[in-house]
């Protein structure tokens, strides 16, 4: 993307729609003691998801939707924009991301003891390690039945730490008021729901390998309904009288947020695109290759322009990339695909 462009989205982001949202879901905000049908309703969002997760992956939705598809030539690729992926640097990365939701949800010592005289951080902290192990046991099953065993590769890694984080998006709305029987059953709904995305997704032109909208928007949403309905104090809970209620104010509180930040931003990407500063010159003729492979081969809107399946010979991680860039890798574009058909693939089209 071209740098003016993400600098006015990164402002226009961080500096006025986030605040915005933040302010909403205050407790003296717009989403605060309201009433419904007679009863009084306030939005519960304990981890933020409308201000950071729902918000953030529509941004990144729009994104690759305005970007749309491309063409990569391996060769033309800079050197130092290929990173050298690593399942340690996935570990470590993702490991410092879980952490930083964890501390992000941590009460202040105020909080923590107005609420049940205390012990709501050690309850955050617990629900948190079983939607991990609920996360991380499911997904590695669902990769054996799905990938006949072949689980040790890089791809599936990266997917099975973001089931994790999935699984912690999906309980942080309500993380302080559930019980650990809760977590455990909304983890294993949401990692099905991401792992069923996710593939989905791949199969499609729409190239996110970072799976954001499986982890946060998707998955977001799940959470957000999931608070009003399993969430066990401040009168939430499907078995509470005003379960019903509050239930739909986390619907509306979403709805609202989402055509709010849709609005804002269909305009915002249609400005950036309208003024050529969308994409840069390199990507443009990446773009423009791509859109005239997808005219002549009549492909529809959402489908890959070459398909995945085994008989295609498929490289990765992005390291067998900047090999076959600097001459040094150890066998031709022509390897026999049998060996080569349960690698990791690369998600964007390859020329």
């Amino acid at each position: 993307m071209h740098f003016i462009g993400l600098g006015v989205l990164t402002f226009v982001y961080s500096g006025l729609i986030s605040p915005l949202i933040a302010h909403w879901s205050s407790e003296k905000g717009f989403f605060s003691h309201k009433k419904w049908s007679g009863q009084l309703v306030s939005l519960k969002d304990h981890g933020n998801i409308l201000e950071i997760h729902l918000t953030s992956a529509l941004v990144s939705a729009l994104g690759i939707i305005f970007l749309s598809r491309r063409i990569l030539v391996v060769r033309s690729i800079d050197p130092l924009s290929i990173g050298l992926d690593s399942i340690n640097k996935i570990l470590v990365g993702y490991s410092f991301l879980m952490a930083g939701i964890i501390i992000f949800e941590l009460p202040t010592i105020y909080y923590d003891q107005r609420h049940a005289g205390g012990g709501v951080g050690g309850l955050i902290l617990f629900n948190n390690l079983i939607a991990l192990g609920t996360s991380f046991l499911l997904i590695s099953i669902l990769h054996i039945l799905v990938f006949k065993g072949y689980i040790f590769c890089y791809l599936n890694f990266t997917r099975s730490f973001q089931a994790g984080v999935a699984s912690m998006v999906a309980i942080c709305g309500g993380v302080d008021i559930m019980t650990p029987l809760s977590c455990f059953f909304i983890s294993i709904m949401s990692t099905g729901l991401y792992f069923s995305v996710a593939l989905g997704l791949h199969e499609s032109a729409y190239e996110d390998p970072c799976n954001v909208v499986a982890v946060h928007f998707v998955c977001g949403l799940l959470g957000h309904i999931c608070t009003a309905l399993f969430a066990s104090g401040e009168n939430f809970g499907i078995m509470n009288p005003n379960g019903s209620a509050h239930l739909f104010w986390q619907l509306y509180t979403f709805l609202v947020t989402f055509v709010f930040a849709l609005i804002i931003f269909l305009i915002l990407f249609s400005i950036i695109s309208a003024l050529g500063i969308l994409r840069t010159e390199l990507e443009s003729r990446n773009h423009q290759m791509a859109m005239g492979i997808k005219q002549k081969k009549r492909r529809r809107c959402f489908k890959r322009l070459f398909n995945v399946s085994k008989k295609r010979v498929l490289y990765g991680p992005t390291s067998v990339l900047l090999a076959f860039q600097i001459g040094q890798v150890p066998y031709k574009l022509t390897y026999n695909a049998k060996r080569m058909q349960h690698r990791d693939h690369y998600d964007t089209d390859i020329v």
